[in-house]
């Protein structure tokens, strides 16, 4: 798809974000949380922090080479008015996704916390040929390869600490993950192609 037609897409879907602090998660083409973060200021609401990740190389989660902008999928949003919740809100949503799938985020809580999770609001930041085009196994396998590889590159020339060693573990896992999904599509087509000659001859 037109890279300028994504961007303006992206942009237009950014406007509508709210201006008041919460908590954030950025999520891929599947519905997969990659990422949980947190504006705790009025000067720097949610649309702020969400135009950084998704328009702006400053943010840390693009310099790094830890995400490329395109697999921002949604965003999903928390509106929260108290910093002290917000803060609580960030640690649970960091512990519960990472639980499930390893996220991005250089910092994982090793305990829960209870709070109050407010009704989320989603945000889709591309069209739904493009979500349709990243869900085929081939190309989001293809992808996660490419970004590990790129990744590894970082580490080797660039920066080599423990964030970025992290973030090539998730990035491995999210490969693994959909080289076996693109396997098994693989296998089931190859399968049926085969029940279908059977059948013919």
């Amino acid at each position: 798809m037109n890279h300028f037609y994504l961007q303006q897409f992206r942009k237009e879907q950014i406007k509508t974000i709210t201006d008041k602090p919460g908590v954030y998660i950025l999520v891929d083409w599947h519905g997969a949380p990659l990422y949980v973060g947190a504006s705790k200021a009025i000067l720097e609401g949610l649309r702020a922090r969400v135009s950084r990740h998704t328009t702006s190389a400053r943010s840390d989660l693009l310099a790094n080479q830890k995400m490329v902008t395109d697999e921002i999928a949604y965003v999903w949003l928390y509106e929260c008015a108290d910093t002290a919740d917000i803060l609580k809100l960030e640690h649970h949503l960091i512990f519960k996704h990472d639980s499930h799938r390893p996220l991005l985020n250089s910092k994982v809580p090793k305990f829960d916390i209870v709070c109050r999770v407010p009704e989320k609001t989603v945000v889709q930041l591309v069209p739904d040929s493009e979500i349709e085009r990243m869900q085929d196994p081939a190309e989001i396998f293809h992808h996660n390869l490419k970004m590990e590889l790129a990744l590894l590159d970082y580490i080797k020339s660039t920066k080599d600490n423990e964030d970025t060693r992290r973030a090539l573990a998730v990035r491995h896992s999210l490969t693994e993950y959909h080289r076996a999904i693109f396997i098994n599509s693989f296998m089931a087509k190859t399968g049926s192609s085969k029940n279908k000659s059977a059948a013919n001859d």
